[in-house]
């Protein structure tokens, strides 16, 4: 995860709750946005 900067990071994170892909994928990118003190507003249409 250390390879991608902050802004691909967030851009990863996006695509992926908008395509709703596995949570699993979803939730490790979130645990990495926390860790690097980033936060990031999604709206999940159901």
């Amino acid at each position: 995860m250390h390879l991608l900067n902050d802004e691909y990071l967030l851009e990863a994170y996006t695509n992926a709750v908008k395509q709703k892909l596995d949570k699993q994928f979803i939730d490790l990118l979130h645990q990495e946005l926390h860790a690097r003190g980033l936060a990031v507003s999604v709206t999940i249409a159901s």
